[in-house]
């Protein structure tokens, strides 16, 4: 085992809604504690103290030099910030030599589901850039298969390139919703759930569109876009606003939501849809499944069992897929069952690589 003081140093987004990551990153300290591995989260995008394991750096450069200062301490260090989205060089070259002269083995989980495609795009400059990062790193986690081979595809070896979805267990007590939240949702019937962000890989103009086909056949149905402020798109509620009354009044957005509360609008919804094209892994979309919610979810090539997709883009397809499930004949229980083991089998993989490494005497 580590010796006293030695602990695993985790880096990356935190508190949420700051995306998905950040709400895995919740979970797992959660995973952590109750396992008994000691921890301490460096943090990118916190500004302010909220216990002595989860250290605040608002900016790059206090994120940097906190890495530096506890990298003395750790077993071992698994990265989810993302880094290689900066387009830095300083901050390229800064993981490119840390990683070289620590010692120590470093983790990185790739999260986006864009990176192959930015991967074909990238310039032989930051290819190069990332290529060599990646080739330092002990390990590369990734959350699909098409990130995996993406990652062979840049000199890693296949030996270090593991595949572990993102999504662990989560428990959660449904919190009080805001009245005009609440107010939606007991007024509306079917609820249809969407959550990611306003930008062009979530194609929540495709949805609103397949929405309006679904509500000729369900008036009274309505639609919740659940996003974080941060990605919010004054053009798609504007397009809302100038609506007919109806209609408009049948579409509400959630910005912000605690991840309790994002839970509890999913649980009561009758449908969860997962937009993204291309995807990671969707962790909201396997929360819904958990919750024994039916999903309908773009055609990636690896979305899981139990999942009804469409040809993404296609808001007829969508509207057709929509209508489909709400004849209700999967069997949710099932489904909720099987995703929840999975979520066991993830963060078992997890611990199993962090207990091998706390095992490694201190460089």
């Amino acid at each position: 085992m580590s010796k006293p003081g030695r602990y695993l140093l985790l880096l990356g987004p935190y508190p949420p809604p700051f995306g998905g990551v950040s709400v895995h990153l919740l979970r797992l300290l959660k995973v952590l504690d109750e396992s008994q591995v000691p921890h301490v989260l460096v943090a990118r995008t916190l500004k302010d103290p909220v216990s002595s394991r989860i250290i605040p750096s608002g900016t790059r450069i206090r994120f940097l030099r906190n890495i530096t200062r506890h990298l003395e301490h750790a077993f071992c260090v698994h990265d989810h910030s993302e880094h290689y989205q900066w387009k830095s060089f300083p901050a390229s070259f800064f993981f490119f030599w840390t990683i070289r002269r620590s010692g120590r083995p470093w983790l990185l989980t790739i999260h986006d589901g864009t990176f192959p495609q930015r991967m074909q795009k990238a310039n032989p400059i930051s290819r190069f850039l990332i290529r060599s990062q990646l080739r330092r790193y002990s390990e590369v986690v990734v959350i699909n298969k098409e990130l995996g081979e993406t990652v062979r595809s840049l000199g890693v070896e296949p030996s270090r390139v593991s595949l572990i979805k993102s999504f662990i267990p989560f428990h959660y007590e449904p919190p009080p919703l805001d009245d005009e939240l609440r107010m939606f949702l007991d007024s509306h019937r079917p609820i249809i759930a969407v959550s990611g962000a306003f930008h062009a890989t979530y194609h929540f103009d495709v949805v609103a569109e397949a929405f309006l086909k679904v509500r000729t056949m369900h008036a009274s149905a309505g639609l919740i876009f659940i996003s974080g402020s941060f990605t919010r798109s004054v053009n798609l509620e504007a397009q809302v606003r100038h609506l007919s009354d109806p209609v408009k009044e049948s579409v509400f957005f959630a910005h912000d939501l605690p991840p309790a509360a994002l839970l509890t609008v999913i649980r009561r919804s009758n449908m969860f849809i997962r937009s993204a094209f291309p995807d990671g892994d969707g962790m909201s979309m396997r929360e819904a499944m958990v919750l024994g919610i039916p999903v309908v979810a773009s055609e990636t090539g690896h979305r899981p069992e139990g999942v009804r997709t469409y040809s993404p883009k296609n808001p007829d397809h969508l509207a057709a897929a929509i209508l489909k499930t709400l004849e209700g004949r999967e069997d949710l229980d099932a489904i909720a069952q099987r995703t929840a083991r999975e979520s066991r089998e993830q963060a078992d993989s997890l611990l199993t690589i962090y207990k091998r490494y706390m095992s490694v005497p201190a460089p």
